[in-house]
């Protein structure tokens, strides 16, 4: 099954969008478990308020506007069996990883540019952060915490992760590109958009890595590969509004400074934003549909005995991880209320 778009053969269902009102109505078939109890609800609060006290907000709008989004909690959406020990960092990390991308899309570039020259020495603990630097402070604290030590890492699965964010980071400080194909832009997100350091995130989550032997299996980096579109184009469709109310307030030319699925999708079929959004989630489904059942099916065919049962497990937390992106995207503050 080709991941790439063909218009003819992924026809839009009926719109049921508005132009400014554009929720997305799409319902994975994947499940989320997500996990609610009273120590998730504690360690929300908690992180919420390590990042009131500690990030350098530019305003108390800004601040307030980070309560309301949820970004800490996307990991209670995705990761279904996480640890309890690794449950305050990963929302750590998640919030973090909302707020960098804000630093991107908010800041001036040469702002940005000095934020980020010790970026990769704070990341892995090889610098210290400058005394009285909000940014630097925070950045070094949650790297800190999550490359963790020989008995709580033993993988270096943390080290990895904190690798895959200096190398998403980078790609974002020069990610211009201008598409009018979906599946080239996809491939052009693929790091920018965060597809590695999510799946490195998921390797840490769960302290379980990739064997060595099948780092580089083509039908695993084919799963890889499948729910990088998935969740990108997830992300792009419930992101929209978003991105498009700033667009709008900042000026200029929008169609082209909006780097999402949603505008290559109105230029590749020349179409409204509504029925750009229909094509993309009938490639979600078919992604969902056919897909992922015949990546399964390699998987079976071309893996045995603990091989095969660590690709199954491995794909059953992939699909959990797609469906509570879904569920979240839907939910949360971020995508629908600002």
């Amino acid at each position: 099954m080709s991941n790439e778009f063909h218009p003819s053969s992924v026809p839009p269902s009926a719109s049921t969008y508005h132009e400014g009102m554009m929720k997305p109505s799409f319902k994975s078939s994947f499940p989320c478990i997500k996990r609610e109890d009273d120590f998730v609800s504690a360690t929300s609060t908690r992180v919420c308020q390590y990042f009131v006290e500690n990030w350098p907000w530019k305003s108390s709008s800004g601040r307030d506007r980070f309560l309301d989004q949820g970004v800490d909690l996307w990991p209670a959406f995705v990761f279904a069996d996480m640890p309890d020990d690794r449950l305050e960092c990963a929302f750590l990390i998640s919030a973090l990883g909302f707020l960098i991308d804000d630093t991107f899309e908010n800041r001036p570039p040469d702002e940005i540019k000095q934020m980020f020259v010790r970026f990769e020495g704070l990341l892995m603990g090889t610098v210290l952060p400058a005394s009285g630097d909000k940014f630097e402070r925070v950045i070094f604290e949650v790297s800190t915490l999550v490359r963790g030590n020989q008995k709580t890492d033993p993988f270096g699965l943390g080290e990895i992760y904190c690798e895959e964010t200096f190398r998403w980071a980078k790609k974002q400080m020069s990610s211009n590109s201008h598409h009018n194909d979906l599946t080239e832009y996809l491939k052009d997100r693929f790091l920018d958009g965060g597809l590695w350091w999510t799946l490195s995130l998921l390797n840490w989550a769960y302290a379980t890595p990739i064997p060595k032997h099948l780092e580089d299996d083509p039908i695993i980096r084919e799963v890889q590969i499948i729910f990088g579109s998935h969740a990108l184009l997830v992300n792009d469709i419930y992101s929209y509004r978003k991105e498009l109310t700033e667009a709008n307030m900042q000026g200029g030319d929008i169609a082209n400074n909006l780097f999402s699925a949603t505008p290559v999708a109105m230029r590749a079929w020349n179409c409204s934003a509504g029925e750009a959004i229909d094509h993309i989630e009938s490639h979600i489904r078919s992604l969902e549909e056919h897909s992922f059942p015949e990546i399964e099916a390699k998987l079976k065919a071309g893996h045995k005995g603990n091989d095969l049962l660590f690709c199954e497990k491995y794909l059953e937390r992939i699909k959990l991880t797609a469906g509570g992106n879904v569920a979240w995207s839907g939910w949360c503050g971020r995508y629908n209320r600002f």
